[in-house]
């Protein structure tokens, strides 16, 4: 159970959560009033990875806790759940899958079970090669393999766990799913931001201007605990609205109904 471990200092919580601990700092009077020596010196080693507000910090010794592991974990997961739910006929689902250093074979695997063809845009096409043979043998489902660009302007939905580089934002016709919100030049719809729910004790442990995805990925970055990594998000950005994952299901059930799989 979450729960406080000292309270002299009140927006200053070391905190523990089973066999873990995490400092969550929290500022009501605003960071030109912030103590950094202060704060260092009772943080101690773990001022390196504070959960803490996104403001900016001078000290050097200082860093705000950033979730990224987590964040790009659970929007795989949030992605898979999307594309699962969508109602259509395996044959006329089809993505693109932005993996440029080839990191997501894995990722790959779980994703053809829910799509009749999954496209890779990659710079690492010899990895992915061998792979794309094996799921044509296991599945007898074509993995398609190339590192031209060309390949993001198919009507396929655009699946890209780590971001898209800007210079291929433009070539891009369809809805993105991605872990964070693409440049302006991506003008098409976009789906990130993907937030996972937490229980009460967890949620007793957040403090203003600190999200869920902040103390979440901070027990399972930092703490190890694993298990978390396995949560599939509830909500989602799309266009700039929070909305269930569901919801984004049925948008992209509507935008491919129509297309002819290439």
């Amino acid at each position: 159970m979450g729960r406080l471990l000292f309270t002299q200092y009140p927006d200053i919580r070391l905190v523990r959560y089973g066999e873990s601990k995490i400092h969550i700092i929290s500022y009501k009077g605003g960071e030109k009033q912030i103590d950094w020596d202060f704060l260092k010196e009772v943080t101690g080693r773990l001022g390196y990875n504070l959960v803490m507000p996104d403001i900016k910090c001078p000290h050097p010794n200082i860093r705000r806790f950033q979730p990224y592991q987590f964040l790009r974990r659970t929007t795989r997961n949030g992605v898979a759940k999307i594309i699962e739910d969508i109602e259509l006929p395996l044959y006329k689902k089809s993505i693109v899958l932005v993996d440029e250093y080839g990191r997501y074979l894995d990722y790959t695997h779980t994703l053809i079970k829910y799509c009749a063809v999954v496209k890779v845009y990659t710079q690492n096409v010899q990895k992915y090669e061998r792979f794309a043979n094996d799921i044509m043998n296991l599945y007898g489902a074509p993995v398609i393999v190339s590192d031209e660009p060309d390949i993001l302007s198919s009507h396929s939905v655009i699946v890209a766990p780590d971001g898209i580089r800007e210079e291929l934002c433009s070539r891009i016709r369809n809805t993105v799913l991605s872990v964070h919100e693409l440049p302006a030049s991506a003008n098409v719809r976009q789906v990130y931001d993907f937030e996972c729910e937490t229980d009460e004790e967890i949620e007793a442990l957040r403090l203003k201007g600190i999200s869920n995805s902040d103390i979440l990925g901070a027990l399972y970055e930092l703490n190890c605990i694993r298990g978390l990594g396995e949560l599939v998000p509830q909500y989602c950005r799309f266009n700039g609205e929070q909305v269930a994952l569901s919801e984004v299901s049925k948008y992209i059930t509507g935008e491919l109904k129509d297309e002819i799989l290439i």
